[in-house]
């Protein structure tokens, strides 16, 4: 995982030999464009709320849900789960659960920018996860 600066909230996802596996860069307020495998894969949108945020992953089909404060998200295709992360060790690092080895570059770079959201929207002083 690499963060690409210049553009806040933009990241991209490397295999062990630099080849990009995928990425995901800011697309206006609220909107996130993700691609995987070089791919126009899906946009993420802010739908509702605030400390629970609702999120649509437009183009896969999940609604992602959490509470930014632990920093805890689920995606769900339908009634199907997805992935599912947590904050471990004091919140520093993050654990994340995908239920399909296809679905891992996608949920991993999702959960960055959620971090990277979650970092820039509370107002408490927070560290953003190292990955």
């Amino acid at each position: 995982m690499r963060k690409k600066y210049g553009t806040a909230g933009s990241f991209q996802l490397l295999n062990t030999d630099t080849h990009l596996l995928g990425s995901i860069k800011s697309a206006g307020k609220n909107r996130y464009e993700l691609t995987v495998n070089g791919q126009g894969h899906a946009t993420l949108i802010r739908m509702v709320g605030e400390t629970h945020p609702l999120y649509m992953l437009r183009g896969s089909n999940w609604l992602v849900t959490g509470n930014m404060a632990a920093n805890h998200f689920r995606a769900y295709h339908g009634f199907e789960a997805i992935f599912a992360s947590d904050a471990i060790a004091s919140g520093q690092t993050l654990r994340l659960w995908c239920a399909h080895a296809d679905c891992a570059p996608a949920s991993l770079l999702t959960v960055a920018v959620l971090d990277h959201i979650r970092t820039d929207s509370i107002t408490q002083p927070l560290t953003p996860v190292a990955f």
